[in-house]
């Protein structure tokens, strides 16, 4: 949680210290041996990030800028964001950068943003501006940019993702953007489809981002499934409690696999409360198998995170990738999973979860009993799920990150391209 005008508060899904030097300093990584990356001045743009409720991607966003600024002690790496936040000394070496915007009329004070922070830049004589907003890069801004559109937020829109971007205008000014990046190849297919002009300055970039979490030991699932779930073996959905997510189609699904298995194993949907789970709630509350459903909603961070490791079974039915940090615990922790299938999620998750077609209920309970009831495919898919998270994590992105913020701003490569 973001706080306004008080002590940052640390609520963050990944606890300060846990894994603490899982990626080590560059010195210590062959791939960089003899590596030269110059003095340069990168400027992390917070605001977009920033929220009293902020998304569990975002949150990691801010601590990967975070370890960034750690792992590269001799470049000058800076946070903007408007001083309304109080980030106290949570943004470790990163140097705060808060900016005063004038008050006013909305339209007045766009303008005043975009002064201040444009002021700013000049200032810490930046020269690579990293952001997620594609509001915030203009032709005339001056300085090199590097948008990220792999955080989420302009993907999680009902509207289609060229159309958020678009808005009004059909050359929005993040066009000027010296390198757009997004989380998948499908993603890059579709935003180059409509400009063209950005096809050489599109990178790919998945937003691994969640640090690993161990497995836990007997005991300890034990005592989560004594709190949560009666004690017993759970299915479990991980993630916002939101439309889009199909949850009805879940308790749909889970309803054939009542029917099928005469399971008493109960499923619990747990994670951040949205706009539409009064809706759910309501839905919930006449559904036939409603004493089997545990609801928690808006659970604590590590709560959170125990619930994923002692699961039988993640399930989600359309995470995207903005959700998707419930999958990477699950890799890293042991744990089997089934998704809906997407463009985006089925490139990043590769083989390493069981895949169905998104809004398919009978497979994707068929799915569900299949694991189930087989032990032996269970084992194997989590041993994929582990073999996944060997390749595809957390230092992989950053090194992925600080190689391209490396070539826009003009420094040397420090990962060596296959």
């Amino acid at each position: 949680m973001f706080v306004k005008n008080n002590a940052f508060l640390k609520s963050e899904i990944l606890p300060e210290g846990e894994n603490k030097g899982f990626l080590p300093h560059l010195a210590e990584m062959p791939q960089f041996a003899g590596a030269k990356f110059g003095e340069m001045s990168w400027t992390y743009h917070l605001d977009p990030l920033l929220s009293e409720h902020p998304e569990p991607l975002e949150l990691a966003l801010v601590r990967a800028f975070k370890r960034l600024a750690e792992l590269y002690p001799d470049q000058s790496q800076s946070a903007v964001y408007t001083d309304e936040w109080d980030l106290g000394e949570e943004l470790g070496s990163l140097k705060p950068v808060p900016l005063k915007v004038r008050k006013g009329l909305l339209a007045g004070e766009r303008r005043a943003y975009r002064m201040a922070l444009a002021k700013a830049l000049k200032s810490l004589s930046t020269e690579l501006f990293i952001t997620t907003d594609p509001a915030s890069i203009w032709p005339e801004l001056g300085v090199s940019s590097v948008l990220l559109l792999s955080n989420g937020v302009e993907w999680q829109s009902k509207k289609p993702l060229l159309k958020s971007l678009l808005g009004k205008k059909d050359h929005p000014g993040w066009l000027a953007a010296d390198r757009v990046v997004v989380q998948s190849d499908a993603s890059r297919e579709t935003l180059i489809q409509t400009f063209p002009q950005l096809e050489r300055r599109v990178s790919v970039i998945p937003p691994i981002l969640q640090e690993p979490l161990a497995p836990l030991e007997w005991a300890e699932q034990a005592s989560i499934k004594v709190r949560y779930s009666g004690g017993r073996d759970y299915f479990l959905y991980a993630g916002p409690i939101r439309e889009e997510a199909q949850l009805v189609e879940l308790l749909k699904a889970y309803s054939l696999v009542k029917k099928w298995l005469l399971t008493s194993m109960p499923i619990i949907i747990a994670g951040p409360s949205t706009g539409w789970t009064p809706r759910f709630e309501q839905l919930l509350s006449t559904y036939k198998y409603r004493a089997d459903v545990f609801l928690e909603l808006d659970p604590e961070p590590e709560v959170f995170r125990q619930l994923v490791a002692s699961a039988y079974l993640l399930v989600a039915p359309s995470p995207g990738l903005y959700a998707f940090y419930p999958v990477e615990w699950a890799w890293t922790a042991g744990i089997p999973v089934v998704l809906g299938k997407d463009p985006d999620t089925a490139e990043v998750a590769g083989q390493a979860v069981a895949m169905v077609p998104k809004g398919d209920i009978d497979q994707l309970a068929h799915t569900i009993m299949l694991l189930y009831k087989d032990e032996n495919l269970r084992g194997k898919l989590v041993e994929k799920g582990q073999e996944h998270a060997s390749i595809h994590h957390r230092d992989a992105t950053l090194r992925a990150y600080a190689s391209l913020f490396g070539q826009v701003s003009g420094g040397t490569s420090l990962i060596s391209q296959p």
